[in-house]
C-alpha cells in the first residue's frame, strides 16, 4: 500500500528508515499474485527490501522483473536510487556499531546477534512456554528438573526424535536420562512406530523444524501418535489435529535453550487435558504486546 508507506509512515509520521515486506511466497499472498509481481509491486508501493526465503530461483527471476520494470520506465531508478542509499545508510550504521560486521568470513554466520536481542529470544520463550502449561497460566511456577528427576524413574530415558543436536544437547541439560533418534526428510512413519514398540520409555518427543519434519506425522495411527508429545519449533498451521497427539506444544522457532525449557516443564507440558487452548489472562496478553 503506497499510501500506507509513502504517504503516512514516510510524509506524515516522518520515518527515514527501512521498510522491509514480511516473506511474499508465503500461501496468503500466492493465491493472488506471483512472487515476481509481488516484489515489484512492493518497490513500487515504498518498501525498501522484499523477503522471499523459499527459492533461489524465484529470486532470480524477481530480480529480473524488476531490472526489466527499470529499463522500461515501469519503476523509475530515482526510486531504486533512495532504496539503495537508505540500505547503504543503516549497513554503515551497523558498521560503526558492531566492527566485527564488515569482516565476517564465516558462512555459519547469517544474522546479526546482541546481547539484547538474546534476552528478548529468551522472554518470548519463556513466554511461550508458559502459554502451554496450565500450572505456569495458574501459579507461575515451573517443575524444577530435580523434582522431575524423581517423578520419573532415572533408568527408563526420555526418548527424543529431532533432526538436529541442538534440541537434545539443550535437553540434556536438565540431566535427565535421555535417548535421542535422529530424523530426516526420508524418514518413514514405520520407524517411529516400531522405536516407540521396541523402546522402554518414559515419553516421547518429537520435534518439528519445518513442514518436512511435520510430513513424517501424518500418517502415524492415532494410538501410536497418542504416545507422543509434539514439540513444534516452526509454524502451528503445521498440525491440522493436535488431539492426535499426547500434546502438542507450539514454541514458535528453534531457541538453542528450548530442550532445557521443555525438560523443566515436562510433567505439565505432557499431560493430555493440556490440547484445549486456554484464554489467556490480561497480563499476558500485555506481555504478549510487550514481547
Amino acid at each position: 500500500s503506497s499510501r500506507i508507506i509513502k504517504e503516512l509512515l514516510r510524509k506524515k509520521i516522518g520515518f527515514t528508515g527501512l521498510v522491509i515486506t514480511d516473506d511474499i511466497q508465503m500461501k496468503g499472498l500466492a493465491e493472488i499474485s506471483n512472487p515476481y509481481e509481488a516484489g515489484l509491486r512492493s518497490l513500487k508501493a515504498g518498501a525498501d527490501i522484499v523477503m522471499m526465503t523459499w527459492s533461489f530461483k524465484d529470486q532470480a527471476k524477481a530480480i529480473e522483473h524488476v531490472k526489466q520494470a527499470v529499463l522500461n520506465g515501469d519503476f523509475p531508478m530515482v526510486e531504486l536510487n533512495e532504496k539503495v542509499s537508505r540500505i547503504l545508510a543503516v549497513k554503515k550504521f551497523l558498521q560503526s556499531k558492531h566492527s566485527l560486521q564488515g569482516a565476517i568470513g564465516s558462512s555459519k554466520i547469517v544474522a546479526l546477534s546482541t546481547k539484547k536481542l538474546r534476552e528478548i529470544e529468551s522472554r518470548i520463550l519463556d513466554f511461550n512456554i508458559k502459554m502451554a502449561t496450565r500450572r505456569s497460566q495458574e501459579t507461575g511456577d515451573r517443575v524444577p528438573a530435580a523434582v522431575l528427576e524423581k517423578a520419573i524413574n532415572i533408568k527408563t530415558p526420555i526418548c527424543i526424535f529431532s533432526s538436529t543436536n541442538e534440541f537434545i544437547n539443550s535437553f540434556k541439560k536438565s540431566n535427565l536420562p535421555t535417548s535421542f533418534t535422529r530424523t530426516t526428510a526420508s524418514t518413514k512413519p514405520q520407524a517411529l512406530i516400531d522405536s516407540i514398540i521396541k523402546n522402554d520409555c518414559s515419553y516421547w518427543l518429537y520435534t518439528i523444524y519445518g513442514p518436512k519434519t511435520a510430513a513424517i506425522l501424518k500418517t502415524l495411527p492415532r494410538a501410536v501418535a497418542k504416545k507422543i508429545l509434539i514439540i513444534n519449533l516452526s509454524a502451528p498451521s503445521l498440525i491440522t489435529d493436535s488431539t492426535k497427539f499426547l500434546n502438542v506444544v507450539n514454541l514458535y522457532f528453534p531457541h538453542p535453550e528450548a530442550g532445557k525449557k521443555v525438560a523443566e516443564n515436562l510433567q505439565a507440558l505432557a499431560s493430555p487435558e493440556l490440547t484445549d487452548p486456554l484464554p489467556a489472562k490480561p497480563d499476558d496478553i500485555q506481555t504478549g504486546q510487550e514481547l
